[in-house]
């Protein structure tokens, strides 16, 4: 039974891997694609909802392991099917067909791990709440959490998320979803990490811009930023794309090396992932040294004294 579960397993990713291969580098077949892929969607969609809920006699039988193993399963082809339906209608502020990887949020939140005080976070376009499950995972009883989403819909998911969802329970009064865009935030130096989910390779380059000077104003000295970007997706569109959108991938590109350029201290390549993508973690401002002692400190740190 095991190995026929599978097979099935390895012959569906084998039916949909030319189907994200064409998504990634036609860009003109970008409308086919979405159309196929909803049709396959559809089934599982159907499933899920006629899936007997987990108080059912039927499910009762089962060892508790499986239990939660099955429900983990169906509640990522839902997952799935949700983001990709707000894909279909804004691919502009989405970017991905897919919700990110738990090995790209554990990438994203990396500087979460290891002793250090408590942080002020932003996370930025948290879509189904992928990568905001795991800054829960690894939140601190005095850090406080901010997830702005400028969809509505996603919004509402991540919410209604944070309520519902166990892996939020510890952190939950700790956490405050916004519905807004990231540059409506008022004030300077607030937060001492970033995490950024915009697919900013769908922006025009002078908004690319605000947004990054927008980080800049809100990241604390020494604070960081991390953001992912689709591996070679500006050199793959490049050649089926018109002159327009040609111009425009070159523009945000040429700003977006200038801040890598300026500011990254790490990057990371993430391959288990829809498409691959490359994290990067960049600190605009210098960690504020003590003038006593020369030591160099985070702000956080000489709050915490």
């Amino acid at each position: 039974m095991q190995k026929h579960k599978s097979r099935c397993w390895i012959a569906r990713l084998r039916r949909q891997i030319p189907l994200i291969a064409e998504f990634t580098v036609a860009a003109p077949l970008k409308k086919r694609m979405l159309t196929t892929l909803a049709k396959r969607f559809a089934p599982l969609r159907t499933r899920a909802a006629a899936r007997p809920s987990p108080s059912s006699h039927l499910r009762s039988h089962q060892p508790v392991g499986a239990q939660e193993r099955e429900a983990a399963t169906v509640y990522i082809w839902v997952e799935c099917g949700k983001f990709f339906r707000e894909c279909r209608q804004h691919f502009h502020t989405t970017g991905a067909i897919l919700p990110s990887s738990r090995f790209l949020a554990r990438a994203l939140v990396r500087p979460l791990r290891g002793p250090r005080p408590a942080w002020r976070i932003l996370e930025v376009g948290p879509g189904t709440g992928a990568v905001t499950r795991e800054i829960a995972r690894r939140m601190l009883p005095g850090d406080r959490l901010d997830a702005v989403e400028i969809n509505g819909h996603f919004a509402e998911l991540v919410e209604r998320r944070v309520r519902q969802e166990r892996v939020f329970a510890r952190c939950r009064e700790q956490i405050e979803v916004i519905h807004a865009a990231v540059q409506e935030l008022l004030g300077e130096a607030i937060y001492d990490l970033i995490v950024s989910g915009l697919p900013l390779n769908n922006f025009p380059a002078h908004e690319v811009r605000e947004i990054f000077a927008t980080y800049n104003r809100l990241l604390k000295p020494g604070g960081t930023l991390t953001f992912y970007e689709y591996t070679f997706v500006r050199q793959l569109k490049t050649p089926f794309v018109d002159r327009r959108e040609r111009r425009r991938l070159f523009r945000v590109g040429r700003v977006m090396r200038g801040y890598i350029r300026d500011y990254q201290i790490r990057r990371e390549r993430i391959f288990i992932n829809v498409p691959p993508a490359t994290v990067r973690y960049l600190r605009f401002k210098p960690i504020t040294p003590l003038p006593a002692a020369g030591i160099a400190v985070h702000p956080s740190s000489i709050l915490q004294l």
